[in-house]
């Protein structure tokens, strides 16, 4: 697991995700930009056969991770979408702007994969849709799944801490 930070974090943030055994991986000062930047650059870290994004402000059902492991060995070049507890309302099978959340995606880990802040300008609110589309372009397919994979009770509008 890999923790993103968007610039330096504080020494208690550091210690604290150390003594956890996860990665953190930082940038030298912050972006600002929704956290594509700190997204891209762990990746460059990520060493298993997927990827999931999660945010600071999210969380994820106790049995997320083995689900995610079951289902994409069901295809395992397909960019999958799950579901998600969106501020009260479910998010599923709709991969259309607006209606889908990076949260819900689960990628192979692959070289060539589109990267985060590969956005058109003015666009940053809707950062994490491009990359979606552009996955989903790239690898030619999706599956969807209803499973729930992750919950955000609270939106922080955009802030990426």
């Amino acid at each position: 697991m890999i923790v993103a930070w968007d610039g330096v974090p504080p020494p208690y943030t550091r210690a604290s995700v150390e003594r956890t055994g996860v990665e953190l991986v930082t940038l030298p000062e912050r972006v600002g930009d929704y956290g594509c930047t700190p997204n891209d650059e762990a990746t460059k870290h990520a060493t298993g056969d997927y990827i999931w994004y999660i945010g600071d402000d999210d969380r994820y059902p106790p049995t997320s991770l083995d689900l995610i492991r079951l289902l994409v060995q069901e295809d395992p070049e397909a960019v999958h979408v799950f579901s998600m507890l969106h501020t009260g309302r479910v998010l599923g099978q709709r991969v259309e702007a607006c209606a889908v959340s990076s949260q819900q995606i689960v990628v192979p880990r692959r070289d060539d994969m589109p990267k985060w802040k590969d956005f058109p300008p003015g666009q940053e609110l809707l950062s994490d849709w491009h990359w979606i589309d552009r996955c989903v372009k790239h690898v030619g397919r999706y599956r969807t799944h209803d499973d729930i994979i992750c919950i955000l009770d609270h939106q922080n509008f955009g802030k990426f801490v």
